[in-house]
């Protein structure tokens, strides 16, 4: 799996990942305090949620190392940009996902996962 490294001014942000079979995937790496507590959500730059729609990425996920595990939510990039998403001006222009709205969220059970994903 081919990998490019996400750094802008020497700080890494994240991973674009890109399998063999030419599917697009972003992962942005974050600590588990970086989760916006007033409204529950991951927030990225618009800048990155925008150059994952220019290179045909349609899958946007963030990593949190805790400890030896690592925990993953996963969604569509539009799921940034659609009903339940909101724009998010700190400090830098960013959308933000509440939680529960994200496809795959680690606190899930598989089962739960599975339904959302349509996996038989």
């Amino acid at each position: 799996m081919a990998r490019e490294q996400h750094k802008v001014a020497g700080r890494f942000y994240g991973v674009w990942y890109t399998t063999e079979g030419g599917n697009r995937l972003y992962l942005a790496h974050r600590k588990r305090d970086a989760v916006w507590r007033e409204k529950n959500a991951w927030c990225l730059d618009i800048y990155t949620l925008e150059r994952c729609r220019e290179q045909g990425v349609k899958a946007i996920g963030i990593i949190v190392k805790d400890g030896s595990q690592r925990l993953i939510w996963l969604t569509l990039v539009e799921d940034f940009f659609g009903e339940h998403s909101f724009s998010h001006f700190a400090h830098v222009r960013q959308r933000g996902l509440p939680l529960p709205r994200f496809r795959v969220d680690p606190m899930k059970s598989e089962k739960v996962i599975a339904k959302s994903l349509r996996i038989k």
